[in-house]
């Protein structure tokens, strides 16, 4: 039996334009169809999309089809050998909203690989350490940026780091206990 595809996008209650969805899933060895499905619910005992497509497809574009009212779909997407359909457990979520909702709730920049929240976590840090800290006040505003960084001293971007690491591993804390709960 085959396995169900990666859904690649849209994931974890993502934003998307209801006039405009794009689904996309990772190919399966082995696949010579693929059938998406859209449903209100996440056991899709309410299915209100479904398309069957060929192997080489990969992606999908539903055009007018979702309302923009930030309403709750889950998809999911099975491969198919000729005979039998993948069990289609790998579900994903989305919230149907319209353009202005999409550029509000946007995925976060490239750039930063954990989004916005790596960069409050280490300002968290040196915010931290500047309170335990008090007589490098200065020195910890300059590696926040508040000042010229010039004359920073090893030992403090030692001390600095360290505060990262320790803000870094707090947060790795978090998610595996997120993670732990979930499952």
């Amino acid at each position: 039996m085959l396995s169900d595809p990666y859904l690649v996008s849209p994931r974890e209650g993502h934003v998307v334009d209801g006039a405009h969805l794009v689904l996309s899933w990772e190919p399966v060895a082995g696949a010579v169809r693929y059938r998406a499905q859209v449903a209100s619910d996440g056991g899709f005992s309410n299915v209100v999309f479904e398309q069957d497509l060929p192997a080489w497809t990969t992606a999908l574009v539903v055009q007018q089809r979702f309302p923009e009212d930030a309403g709750t779909f889950f998809w999911r997407v099975q491969a198919g050998d000729g005979h039998v359909w993948s069990p289609g457990g790998h579900v994903e979520s989305f919230m149907s909203g319209n353009a202005d909702q999409v550029d509000r709730f946007a995925y976060p920049d490239e750039a930063e690989p954990f989004g916005p929240v790596a960069a409050l976590f280490a300002t968290a840090a040196l915010e931290s350490l500047a309170e335990i800290l008090p007589g490098r006040q200065p020195r910890i505003e300059r590696a926040l940026g508040e000042e010229d960084p010039e004359g920073v001293e090893a030992a403090e971007i030692v001390t600095i780091e360290a505060g990262l690491l320790i803000a870094a591993a707090v947060l790795l804390l978090l998610l595996i206990v997120v993670l732990i709960s979930l499952f």
